[in-house]
């Protein structure tokens, strides 16, 4: 999972940080979202944890196919209200992967993370009701 870059608030869209996600598994990968873009990530602000209570309705599934990447958007609502000057950042998905049919374990989680990186003043400013 890799941190490509920020997009400012438009219209209905909240300000968000953008995400390359690429599936170098030799089968497919399955997430969690509302919609392809708009998964449930896990942020880490300096390190901790940002809890976060999400209503879970209308969350679909949604795959990257082996070799083939997809853009995740993590949204000003999924990070804290107040965010330090320099405060450094991870953000996680979860994925789902089914092994072949002849494999013993149904099902495995992997968590993708972002490497480190600092949060643009930008986004950290950005309007969050």
């Amino acid at each position: 999972m890799m941190y490509v870059g920020w997009q400012p608030e438009s219209g209905e869209r909240h300000a968000s940080l953008r995400f390359v996600v690429h599936n170098g598994l030799d089968v497919p990968v399955i997430y969690s979202a509302f919609m392809p873009t708009e998964a449930l990530p896990e942020v880490r602000i300096d390190g901790k944890k940002y809890e976060l209570w999400r209503c879970l309705n209308g969350i679909k599934e949604f795959q990257i196919a082996p070799g083939s990447s997809a853009e995740i958007v993590a949204s000003r609502w999924d990070f804290p209200r107040r965010i330090n000057d320099h405060a450094q950042a991870t953000v996680g998905l979860y994925f789902d992967f089914s092994p072949r049919p002849n494999q013993d374990n149904p099902k495995h989680d992997i968590l993708a993370i972002s490497e480190p990186f600092t949060i643009p003043d930008d986004f950290r400013t950005a309007h969050r009701p």
